[in-house]
């Protein structure tokens, strides 16, 4: 949280002032409203209405006053803070299609979960070998960061990871000494290059969406290594309706599925390669 709060303008700082951020998911700046902090419970309004000029203002010092550096990310809705602080902003565009003005920003808060990845570890692990595992879970419940911190436990334990960091949200020390990151590469590129340089143990990659990123990790899988990634899915039978999921999941790609439940980094129960419970929280 010190990295983020550094970046931003002294008017949202005041208003964040004695604050108790713990709890908090996402921060929301809307033009002609107060700030928002949402969190598990709803959200709560704070200060006074956020003028145009302040969202400059936090524009530029969220990207350090370099937009165009930041450009082809907020082409796709968002951009990546270091600390995986995701910021996804929207507004008023040009006919041709660029954002023109920014009308509100989300700043959606890292945090680390590591019993849940120390809860999951055990669960996905065959001797030295990683079986091959997809984290399932709606939006904003951790997801991220459980990859982040499986990658970190798997590194630490002597695995090579090939990490695909198509948004920038994943690398940095955590992932441990064994982590090799491509950053800023769409997977469907970034993941064949990377099984052919680097003759991974793991190909990690986060938030598989399109027809291209589940054929890169059905052919690493085919290749020898074992895959670690991330969907949007309320649970597996949703993620079965997904057509570019279901395509790597009836191809035998995954032999377990971490489904997220409830508040974010909550393990809610790991499935095997049938969608069968093997563990469950039991709550």
């Amino acid at each position: 949280m010190r990295s983020l709060l550094q970046r931003l303008p002294p008017f949202l700082v005041k208003t964040l002032d004695g604050q108790d951020l713990e709890a908090v998911r996402e921060i929301r700046v809307r033009e002609g409203w107060p700030v928002e902090l949402r969190g598990r419970d709803g959200g709560r309004l704070l200060g006074e209405p956020i003028s145009q000029a302040q969202l400059g203002q936090l524009m530029g010092a969220l990207t350090e006053y370099s937009l165009y550096a930041w450009e082809r990310q907020m082409g796709e809705g968002f951009f990546t803070l270091p600390g995986g602080f995701r910021v996804g902003v929207t507004g008023r565009y040009a006919p041709e299609g660029p954002l023109q003005t920014v009308t509100s920003v989300s700043i959606r808060l890292a945090r680390e979960f590591p019993q849940a990845a120390d809860a999951l570890l055990p669960l996905v692990l065959h001797g030295r070998r990683l079986l091959s595992t997809l984290i399932l879970s709606p939006p904003c419940l951790g997801k991220t960061t459980l990859l982040r911190a499986l990658i970190g436990r798997l590194s630490q334990r002597g695995l090579c990871v090939a990490v695909c960091d198509e948004r920038g949200e994943l690398a940095g020390p955590m992932l441990g000494p064994r982590a090799d990151v491509a950053a800023m590469c769409e997977k469907r590129v970034a993941i064949p290059r990377m099984v052919r340089s680097l003759s991974p143990d793991v190909v990690a990659a986060d938030e598989l969406g399109g027809q291209g990123d589940a054929a890169a990790v059905a052919e690493a899988a085919r290749c020898g290594a074992a895959v670690l990634a991330t969907a949007h899915a309320q649970d597996y039978q949703a993620a079965r309706r997904r057509p570019t999921l279901a395509s790597a999941m009836e191809a035998g790609v995954f032999q377990r599925y971490a489904v997220l439940e409830g508040e974010p980094g909550h393990l809610g129960a790991v499935l095997d390669e049938r969608g069968e419970p093997l563990w469950t929280d039991g709550r």
